[in-house]
């Protein structure tokens, strides 16, 4: 893309603490750089106050969860932010925006890119389950994107086989790393007296965070003077904090960070997964893994083509012995960590440098028809499909409520041996499943009659 083409639409679901969130805000940095105008399409969260900072980007609130299956105002919303702004390569990073950007993506002839950041099949399940939509609306969704990129080889081999799709539509593009931001060229004196963990406090990552700990109070037998923090925030954070306590460990939770690379430098040792393990490379620091099935230990010169294969994640790596890392480190000469620090930091400065790795459309103009050429009646037969599906679920619904009823009434006949709160109680239930059976009736029709026109209008269109 060139010139007034350069005007793209970036989704994703929040702008908190994670993997993907920082990594699309390396790609939003390194957009802007190029000269892109750049809209952000999503919802709150930390990382706020860096886009708003930036020359060329827009920060755009938006909510994408969809109670009740598809819901048309957020498609509208979507289709209106792509004609206001004249957006005409969208950049689709998590499932949760498919329900409104696809969509809207279809109806207004926009090429749109899917990328895929999860790494193992039944994460699907996940998605299918409490989103509200179908593996053929799934399946759909990724045939009919200009592009899917994916974050690892393991990834895109997973997505064909559950998908069925050409590989010539894939592309591997790796997370990486905005290396104007993380560089430090120092060693720190005393080297492995300061441990960080840098991770969400949430259920997915608990085996992760269960792990440092583990080393950390390990290590503390060994090295008394060692010190452990934790950056990073979640639903579990309360529940970790009380672990610490309970354990007697003096470790402090500093919270959630924008600007990680600041703390990371006044460390020795990362603990973590993913994109934390590549921000310690590049700050010249030495990373160990705390996977999310197990301990992997530390990333060296010998194992990291073997670790960057699944996105620094330690899955498919052998599980380390906590007194075994504590032996290396403590044998670990100054000479010895300098030659792994600086061949970990050239190799990932080679592999996984933002500028020779981010998705640029060359000719927006063939992206633009394939948005035109698509197959229209199949993705409205599609789009009908769905409708049918938010039909079957409230009917599901209303009969539930029913049984609820129905229920209620038989036990409402022995009505004499209740008291007088009781019986409130009891009517109230009853008028409010009546009020909600009412409820869900109209809304199962108002949603497939409005949807059913406006797709008939974009068609007119």
């Amino acid at each position: 893309m060139n010139g007034s083409n350069k005007r793209i639409l970036i989704c994703l679901n929040s702008l908190g603490i994670g993997g993907v969130e920082t990594d699309c805000l390396t790609q939003i940095k390194e957009y802007a750089r190029r000269n892109y105008e750049v809209y952000v399409l999503a919802g709150k969260g930390i990382y706020v106050e860096n886009i708003e900072k930036l020359s060329n980007v827009h920060f755009i609130e938006f909510d994408y969860e969809h109670k009740n299956g598809i819901e048309l105002v957020k498609i509208e919303f979507v289709a209106d932010i792509l004609k206001k702004h004249n957006i005409n390569l969208v950049y689709i990073h998590k499932l949760e925006c498919i329900l409104s950007v696809f969509p809207a993506c279809i109806l207004s002839n926009i090429p749109y890119i899917a990328y895929l950041h999860m790494g193992i099949l039944n994460t699907y399940d996940w998605y299918l389950g409490n989103l509200n939509i179908t593996k053929t609306f799934l399946k759909a969704y990724f045939q009919n994107a200009y592009k899917i990129i994916g974050i690892a080889k393991q990834t895109i081999e997973e997505n064909i086989k559950l998908f069925d799709i050409e590989e010539e539509k894939y592309k591997l593009i790796p997370n990486s790393i905005d290396f104007k931001e993380f560089c430090n060229n120092k060693l720190q004196e005393n080297y492995s007296n300061k441990l960080l963990l840098i991770t969400r406090l949430d259920k997915d990552k608990g085996n992760g965070v269960k792990n440092a700990i583990k080393f950390f109070k390990e290590y503390k037998n060994y090295k008394s003077d060692v010190t452990m923090d934790i950056i990073g925030d979640g639903a579990e954070k309360d529940k970790i904090e009380k672990e610490i306590q309970n354990q007697g460990l003096n470790i402090k939770l500093l919270g959630p960070k924008n600007n990680v690379s600041e703390f990371i430098k006044d460390y020795d040792i990362i603990l973590g997964v993913g994109r934390c393990i590549q921000e310690a490379i590049a700050m010249r620091k030495l990373g160990i893994i705390v996977g999310y099935d197990n301990f992997n230990g530390p990333v060296i010169y010998e194992n990291i083509v073997d670790v960057a294969k699944t996105n620094f994640s330690g899955r498919g790596l052998p599980k380390k012995d906590y007194k075994e890392t504590i032996k290396w480190l403590k044998d670990l000469t100054s000479d010895q960590l300098k030659e792994i620090i600086d061949k970990n930091y050239n190799w990932l400065y080679e592999n996984r440098n933002i500028e020779n790795n981010i998705y640029e459309v060359k000719n927006i103009t063939d992206a633009k028809e394939n948005a035109e050429n698509l197959n229209y009646s199949d993705l409205l037969k599609l789009l009908f499909e769905e409708i049918g599906n938010i039909q079957r679920k409230y009917n599901k619904d209303v009969k539930n409520a029913w049984d609820v009823k129905e229920s209620t009434e038989d036990f409402y006949l022995n009505r004499e041996k209740w008291d007088k709160n009781q019986l409130q109680e009891k009517d109230k239930q009853i008028s409010e499943l009546r009020k909600e059976i009412e409820e869900l009736k109209k809304l199962k029709t108002d949603k497939s009659i409005k949807l059913l026109e406006k797709i008939k209008r974009f068609i007119k269109k």
